[in-house]
């Protein structure tokens, strides 16, 4: 794979205090996922994805923290971690994570954000 930098949106950010996490999301079905990206068929029934999908099914815990304590959501965090901090395992992560999590260069950005007040754009920013 090639030179890819991943900032997980689920995650905290290191080098930006500001950061805020990309929410948790639950699908119709009744499982926890990381971030509504996942929500797709075909994430949930690939082979990186399918071990924390097994285990997210919200009726089977008492709480979402003991949900998130399984040992395959750990897994999933540390993978995440380590492909942000070190980058040597990106083969381990699900596609969709590095579709929307990868840090893009200026003419990969995938949204434009434009802030208006009053009827007059106060700023436009790609991210």
């Amino acid at each position: 794979m090639k030179n890819i930098k991943l900032r997980p949106r689920c995650l905290p950010n290191p080098d930006d205090p500001n950061h805020v996490e990309q929410p948790l999301a639950i699908n119709n079905r009744g499982y926890l996922l990381p971030c509504c990206w996942c929500d797709e068929r075909v994430v949930t029934n690939s082979e990186k994805f399918k071990k924390i999908y097994d285990v997210s099914k919200l009726e089977n815990f008492d709480t979402v923290e003991q949900l998130m304590d399984q040992p395959e959501w750990k897994e999933f965090e540390n993978d995440l971690i380590r492909a942000r901090d070190v980058g040597d395992n990106l083969e381990k992560i699900n596609g969709v994570c590095i579709h929307h999590c990868k840090e893009r260069e200026e003419i990969d950005k995938i949204k434009v954000e434009t802030t208006f007040r009053d009827g007059k754009e106060l700023k436009k920013e790609t991210k």
